[in-house]
């Protein structure tokens, strides 16, 4: 894992070279860059720069042309983290609890995450730093479909799960699940594949509860077409750009 690891790092590092953050901020062409660096335009930090190899930290350092500091555009970046249970969704805690922080290297915890996952749960979690893309993750009029195992105790009945499809009332209104498969089941529990569109808190907890059925294991296994898959229990990868685009567009679909 640590050889994968520092490959993604290699392809998400925020320093870049000079021309291209320069043209990145708007201001010119790349190539017209190149221009203003090697005649002396450029300063970093207040020092002039005419090296095109030199890099520039785009969260960090100060780029000035002719004296005017630029807004340096840093690259949209998403994670796909499986975040184990016993951890918080959130980079910090008010608590001696474990958080999101305690997974992640420094230089991705500037990211937040897109929803969130309880204290007791595990399973796929989005954080990004493309608020455009949060925004159709998680809100709730956008429909994304997330896919749920649940451990379960007792498995449920044919008339409870016919109830959890139709619909059942909470205190803050009606849930239901969008599919119910009952993948494993045994006399005194069940394992169960939920797939649902709302984001309330502890939501599949809540309904199964009504039910009398007892959550014992919840684990989010998809996100739209982002999948799970093998990303080992504490371990991130970053998403590839098709794959971000596979999210957009699902989400966008889901509204048609």
């Amino acid at each position: 894992m640590e050889a994968y690891g520092a490959k993604l790092a290699i392809e998400v590092n925020q320093s870049v070279r000079i021309a291209k953050a320069i043209a990145g901020a708007g201001v010119t062409s790349r190539r017209k860059a190149e221009t203003y660096v090697t005649a002396g335009r450029v300063q970093i930090n207040g020092q002039t720069v005419t090296d095109l190899g030199h890099k520039v930290d785009l969260e960090n350092d100060i780029v000035s042309v002719d004296g005017a500091a630029l807004t340096l555009q840093v690259p949209a970046m998403t994670l796909a983290l499986h975040k184990p249970t016993g951890y918080i969704s959130a980079m910090q805690a008010q608590d001696d609890r474990l958080t999101l922080a305690d997974l992640l290297p420094e230089k991705y915890q500037h990211l937040f995450h897109i929803g969130r996952l309880d204290y007791d749960s595990a399973g796929l979690l989005l954080l990004t730093n493309d608020g455009k893309l949060a925004q159709l993750v998680a809100h709730p009029k956008f429909e994304l479909t997330k896919i749920y195992y649940c451990q379960v105790a007792p498995a449920p009945n044919k008339t409870q799960v016919q109830r959890l499809l139709k619909g059942v009332k909470l205190f803050d209104g009606m849930s239901k699940f969008d599919q119910l498969r009952i993948l494993q089941a045994s006399q005194n529990e069940a394992l169960l594949e939920v797939a649902l569109h709302s984001g309330k808190n502890r939501i599949i907890r809540r309904t199964l509860a009504a039910q009398k059925i007892k959550v014992r294991e919840l684990t989010r296994m998809q996100i739209g077409p982002i999948k799970l898959g093998d990303l080992k229990v504490g371990k991130w990868r970053v998403l590839s750009q098709i794959e971000i685009d596979s999210l957009k567009k699902s989400a966008d679909g889901s509204r048609r």
